[in-house]
């Protein structure tokens, strides 16, 4: 709440109330979350370990009707180093597999997405007056994400090399997106629930306590790691006014470059470009070339580096014109510690 005074009478009462004229301002605004959270936990002889989760969650960034999800998880691990195959064997110092599989949910970001607001902020000649705020949509629901991870933990020569493999999949059904919409609605796009998308791939950690003696340390280690990620399944089941399979087109989420469009399009990269492709320069003009990638005029104006082109961008169709995530990523490690102290890169 804000409240403001003007013409105070004197400069020894400051306060509101004193004013001559009087405006105050408030407004109300964020979300609840209920959670009932379980968890069990078994281990045999420090060899082999089983874990699993079960909670419910009610949110208020959601309708009565779907505010609530159940998500689960379950895990285990064996530590083969505890085995009597491997007790004997003094190279090996910890050698464990591990898995887990689970489900969890992801919220709205928008507190109110799902019901219809009215902002008052639309006076007419000193009278108040309200219009909608939003483009709602009651049917909004949790997006479910599963997720499965197997891994292979080492330590060898008393730890002084060790290191980590890991497949992990998730699948993101019920996917939460903004989605273009008619202007005659008021509104340029709306949330929905909009389908399915997968990530997967490796990653790996490999490092060495290079040095380690009386209160120094120093420990190097590598990583890398691999993401395929797909878009499976368009407007399955959603009442979306949308056909099922149909692209969708969004822009930077960010709001850093409004220009940036990006597609969402069964089959493709999670975070593909779309725009018009530029082919060059034409050398003997100076003129900028567009490739047309449009199938109703396969010849274009003209054949540039065998495809159909244009000078006029106008006439081009926009396409896939690259990816935003990267197959492949990595990065170097360094850790120094002496007593209390540690340095990080």
């Amino acid at each position: 709440m804000r409240t403001t005074g003007k013409n105070i009478p004197n400069s020894g009462l400051p306060t509101v109330a004193t004013a001559g004229t009087l405006d105050a301002q408030a407004y109300a605004w964020g979300n609840s979350i209920v959670s009932v959270l379980s968890r069990a936990e078994y281990n045999f002889n420090e060899k082999y370990f089983v874990s699993a989760s079960l909670r419910t969650d009610g949110s208020s960034k959601l309708s009565p009707d779907n505010r609530w999800g159940n998500f689960w998880s379950i895990a285990g691990s064996w530590n083969l180093a505890k085995e009597n195959f491997l007790a004997n064997t003094p190279e090996i110092n910890n050698l464990r597999i591990r898995a887990s599989y689970g489900v969890n949910g992801t919220l709205p970001s928008d507190n109110y997405a799902w019901r219809a607001l009215i902002t008052y902020g639309n006076k007419y000649m000193s009278q108040p007056g309200g219009a909608l705020g939003n483009s709602p949509n009651p049917d909004l629901t949790w997006e479910t994400n599963y997720n499965t991870n197997v891994a292979l933990e080492f330590g060898l020569f008393r730890n002084k090399i060790f290191g980590t493999v890991e497949y992990y999949n998730r699948d993101s059904k019920d996917l939460l997106q903004n989605v273009p919409q008619s202007m005659v609605t008021g509104f340029s796009s709306s949330l929905r629930n909009v389908g399915q998308i997968n990530n997967k791939g490796v990653e790996i950690l490999l490092g060495s306590d290079i040095i380690q003696k009386n209160d120094f340390k120093w420990t190097l280690s590598i990583n890398a790691a691999t993401l395929a990620s797909k878009v499976i399944k368009l407007n399955d089941g959603e009442d979306i006014k949308l056909n099922d399979g149909e692209d969708i087109i969004w822009y930077d989420p960010t709001g850093g470059d409004s220009r940036t469009r990006f597609i969402y399009r069964e089959g493709e990269s999670t975070l593909a470009f779309y725009g018009l492709e530029w082919a060059g320069t034409d050398q003997t003009n100076g003129k900028n070339v567009w490739y047309m990638n449009d199938p109703d005029n396969p010849n274009g104006d003209f054949l540039f580096n065998g495809k159909a082109a244009t000078y006029d961008y106008t006439k081009a169709k926009s396409t896939i014109i690259g990816d935003g995530i990267a197959s492949f990523s990595g990065g170097i490690n360094s850790n120094v510690e002496y007593k209390n102290f540690s340095l990080m890169d």
